[in-house]
Parts: C-alpha cells; sequence; structure tokens
C-alpha cells in the first residue's frame, strides 16, 4: 500500500476456478478482484459497508492460470466522494483498467 488515504494494493495469484478451459481469466474475474482491492481499500479508511452503484472496466491483455497480478485502486480525487479508480497489472503489463462509484 502506498498512501494510507487513498492507494491500495494487493497482489493475488490467477486461480483455475477464474478461468475458463484454456486457463484465460473469465472477464468477471477482474470485477471481483477491483472489488477485492476496493472492499480493503475502504476498510483501511473505516468503512464497514457499502453499496457498489457503478462499474466500468476496460480490458485490455489477458490473465491466465498462475499469473501474479497487482490490483491497485485509488481514491479519485477529481471525480468527487465515492469515485475510485483501479488497474490490474502483471508486471508492467495493464491487463485492465476502469472505475468504480460506491454510496
Amino acid at each position: 500500500m502506498s498512501d494510507k488515504s487513498t492507494v491500495m494494493e494487493i497482489k493475488e495469484h490467477v486461480r483455475i476456478t477464474e478461468t475458463d478451459p484454456y486457463g484465460i481469466a473469465h472477464h468477471s474475474s477482474y470485477a471481483v478482484w477491483a472489488e477485492m482491492g476496493l472492499r480493503a481499500l475502504l476498510a483501511w479508511k473505516g468503512y464497514k459497508q457499502y453499496e457498489l452503484a457503478s462499474f466500468d472496466c476496460k480490458y485490455l491483455k489477458s490473465a491466465k492460470v498462475g499469473d501474479e497480478i497487482l490490483i491497485r485502486v485509488t481514491a479519485d480525487q477529481g471525480k468527487g466522494d465515492g469515485v475510485f479508480r483501479f488497474v490490474i497489472l502483471r508486471g508492467n503489463t495493464v491487463l485492465a483498467q476502469g472505475s468504480m462509484r460506491v454510496r
């Protein structure tokens, strides 16, 4: 974790249950990973409950079973309260990025 107030980073490995028969991560897994980061960041900030109001994701590259990924969630100061940006990386490669809004 970089800045305790605005950024959360989590490392995970892509599990076989998150992939198709060819070992490529299903698109729904990216939403789960992003929310894992969001949940960790909000818990760190003291929030126990939240409601996800919107989720927007741009898929750029595929993750594969066994890949180590980094999930980074950042509070978006320019968009007002409740907006968070996320990026999912494999090494220096951006796999997906987007935003989430909570109420």
